[in-house]
């Protein structure tokens, strides 16, 4: 009978020798991250100093010591004991802890959650995305890179599958699991969250790194999205007119001080439009956020 082996062993089993190898500063794995990645990531995340930011899925928390040295109050999470072990050698005084989906913080704790490099490697990025969204602060960002789904093959237009499973070998003997998806499964994913697309970019090396790395500078290996968290109303009563219009919308009250009766101008619904997206569609017109 063939063993079963979770996301979470295949982790703790390649955790030292992935640790090792993205360490070493002439290996492949340090380069690309150096110079494909990393540029565009903290271009992203901007001026840290005196924000509140959790490294989810951080690995042997390389990039929470990074943003520690920047100013951050940085905490860490991974679903490997083993990396967040070596995450506690490397960088003592930062709180890193073991998670899974769910992370043990608190709601609306962070300005700030960078997922790096960890969607890409999870079945359930759904539940991960919703747990990134309850613990970002409202109006707060979230970082979330992966691998370019197109590196495995030439043009994004050419999936023929939306979601396949790849097996990669981190170390020798144990492979981890990679889900190849399309960029659209993950921006829908975005949008039922709760987030708003603010920027998405293709990270392409700006140099040659060397000659065997040179595909690196020609196409994409990584890809970037930097999201806003909205505010979620759950509606509780819509008013329509004869035509479908929306006249009035109360919703479920909320922590956030905003009155509970909000008077629209009409929206009107197209054939097919979902009333409820519609709806929080013009209600965060109406806040401006």
């Amino acid at each position: 009978m063939k063993t079963i082996i979770s996301e979470k062993e295949r982790w703790e089993k390649a955790a030292v020798e992935y640790s090792k190898k993205v360490e070493n500063k002439e290996s492949q794995g340090f380069l690309i991250r150096e110079k494909c990645l990393n540029p565009y990531l903290f271009e992203s995340l901007g001026n840290v100093s005196g924000k509140k930011i959790l490294d989810y899925g951080c690995g042997d928390g390389w990039l929470a010591g990074e943003l520690k040295q920047k100013g951050a109050k940085v905490k860490g999470g991974d679903i490997s004991k083993k990396f967040i072990d070596i995450a506690k050698q490397k960088n003592p005084g930062i709180e890193f802890k073991v998670i899974d989906e769910t992370t043990l913080f608190n709601d609306n704790e962070f300005d700030i959650v960078v997922c790096n490099i960890v969607l890409h490697i999870t079945k359930n990025y759904k539940q991960v995305l919703n747990e990134i969204y309850r613990i970002t602060k409202p109006n707060g960002r979230a970082i979330i890179t992966i691998m370019h789904p197109s590196y495995y093959k030439a043009e994004i237009a050419d999936f023929s599958k939306k979601e396949e499973k790849l097996k990669i070998k981190v170390e020798e003997t144990v492979p981890v699991i990679y889900y190849r998806r399309a960029p659209e499964i993950y921006e829908e994913a975005f949008d039922k969250t709760g987030f708003k697309i603010i920027k998405k970019q293709e990270c392409i090396a700006k140099e040659v790194i060397s000659p065997e790395l040179k595909k690196y500078s020609e196409k994409p290996f990584f890809l970037l999205y930097e999201l806003k968290k909205w505010i979620k109303y759950a509606a509780s009563a819509i008013i329509y007119d004869n035509k479908g219009n929306v006249l009035i919308a109360k919703r479920s009250p909320t922590k956030f001080p905003f009155p509970n009766v909000w008077s629209l101008p009409s929206t009107s619904f197209k054939e097919g439009k979902d009333p409820q997206k519609v709806l929080r569609n013009a209600l965060i017109r109406k806040l401006g956020i």
